[in-house]
């Protein structure tokens, strides 16, 4: 019966995502139509700018799908610190001013110097999408977030002045794919997986969420956390005012079945000034190499191959020839829980697709200049 259960909700699961990814996706397909057709480049440019929305969905749907399976996979840990909270919801605050300002609400912050134990990325997400739903579901009024000391824990709560909700519809809330209501702007539009990621987040840190909710008139979430010791706040490492993101002459290695993929990876590298060498397997690999006489300074590669093969493989391959030394990324989409483990404890790094350029020049300058 367990496993009817599961498979019956996995089922709803993949239906509802499949709905949601429908709608960007046949968006891009039109604007590209419209796209193709624009005769000036203010059109170009209006129609361009509706396709970054609809990618950026896309982006969202799949980051959120990818965070509920490395949940399942057992991939997420909490890494636990010491840091002021306060800090952080003023950094929130200023990220969302712009979406409140756009709505006619105002944004405010009641938060003292307050110092929390948590993981301070974890706890960012369950804020973020708290903030985010306050001003979705707010057409009146405003959102305020505040933290307060009560004992020696410290309580977090985000308030709105928006719909409010029904006593019976709390539970629902929390599951995924589900939205009690819409609301009239697509560019906001959820997807309805926040708050089930917020469920999951709290659960794994050991929080309990609390909904207090008037219908029409508001509501306010909250939660509690551990207080902190300042005396063991990570010290600040103050930012390197001029860092030169030269990649002129390094020669990175990418491997992926997929040859639209290594094409755009070629152009994107080349562009940046990287010596690039391509191969869709560890053996096509080490024949571009030899021919080229190169050695590869990062590995970047798929992590799911042909012939059943892994990216963990392919790297672990390249670093038993040409050097152990040698950094390397898993580029992966995986959904499964079994092969999202796989990476995550693979020792490589793992960029989860879709990727944004920059995150993948990062990456390959952070390891080079670590060497």
């Amino acid at each position: 019966e367990e496993a009817k259960r599961g498979i019956v909700e996995k089922s709803r699961l993949l239906a509802a995502a499949s709905h949601d990814l429908r709608q960007p996706l046949h968006a891009v397909q039109l604007f590209m139509s419209v796209f193709k057709d624009a005769v000036t480049e203010a059109e170009r440019a209006r129609v361009f700018e509706r396709i970054e929305v609809s990618v950026n969905s896309l982006t969202r749907l799949f980051d959120s799908i990818l965070d509920m399976s490395r949940l399942d996979a057992d991939a997420v840990k909490p890494e636990w610190s010491h840091f002021d909270v306060s800090a952080l919801i003023e950094d929130l605050k200023d990220e969302f001013s712009v979406m409140a300002e756009e709505k006619g609400l105002s944004l405010r912050a009641h938060a003292g110097t307050l110092i929390v134990k948590s993981d301070r990325e974890l706890l960012e997400r369950v804020l973020r999408n708290l903030i985010s739903n306050a001003i979705r579901y707010t057409d009146t009024g405003g959102v305020l977030i505040s933290a307060r000391r009560r004992g020696h824990r410290v309580l977090l709560q985000v308030w709105d002045t928006g719909i409010g909700v029904a006593p019976e519809d709390k539970k629902k809330i929390y599951t995924e794919f589900q939205q009690l209501h819409t609301v009239r702007d697509d560019r906001v539009q959820g997807f309805g997986l926040g708050l089930a990621l917020v469920r999951r987040f709290c659960q794994l840190l050991g929080y309990t969420m609390t909904l207090e909710s008037t219908p029409l008139r508001g509501s306010v979430f909250a939660l509690s956390v551990d207080e902190g010791d300042i005396g063991m706040m990570a010290q600040e490492i103050p930012v390197q005012q001029a860092v030169r993101w030269d990649l002129t002459g390094r020669c990175i290695l990418v491997i992926d079945d997929e040859p639209q993929i290594l094409d755009a990876m070629y152009t994107i590298l080349s562009r940046w000034g990287c010596e690039v060498v391509t191969a869709d397997s560890l053996e096509h690999a080490f024949e571009q190499l030899d021919r080229r006489h190169a050695i590869p300074e990062m590995v970047l590669s798929d992590m799911r191959l042909r012939d059943s093969k892994t990216g963990i493989e392919a790297i672990d391959g390249i670093r038993e020839r040409y050097g152990a030394q040698i950094p390397g990324a898993l580029i992966t989409g995986e959904s499964e829980a079994s092969r999202i483990a796989l990476s995550e404890q693979s020792g490589y790094e793992v960029l989860q697709k879709p990727v944004q350029p920059a995150h993948i020049r990062t990456t390959i300058f952070r390891h080079l200049t670590a060497l």
